[in-house]
């Protein structure tokens, strides 16, 4: 790239001094402690399947089944949208 190219290219580049004066408008908020939960939910379920994958697989592959039906008992909340919503053919009246 020779002079008069790199010219212009930081011209065109800089020339919109709104586009670099707004530009931390467009992110979000920081949540430091939601991103570690993500990187370590990431990290663990990396673990989990290279566990599964071992000769020990099964017996993990079990006790995955055996958690998912456990938490299949744990009571859940309602949303509001279902809850104000009219009655239709399959409510169940009573």
């Amino acid at each position: 790239m020779d002079k008069d190219q790199h010219i212009a290219f930081i011209q065109c580049t800089f020339a919109r001094a709104d586009t670099w004066s707004l530009w931390q408008k467009r992110l979000s908020k920081d949540r430091p402690l939601h991103s570690l939960v993500d990187i370590t939910l990431l990290g663990w379920s990396a673990y989990w399947r290279l566990l599964r994958a071992s000769p020990v697989g099964r017996i993990c592959i079990v006790f995955e089944k055996l958690g998912r039906w456990l938490l299949s008992f744990v009571p859940r909340r309602v949303s509001p949208d279902f809850r104000y919503q009219a009655p239709t053919s399959q409510t169940v009246k009573g």
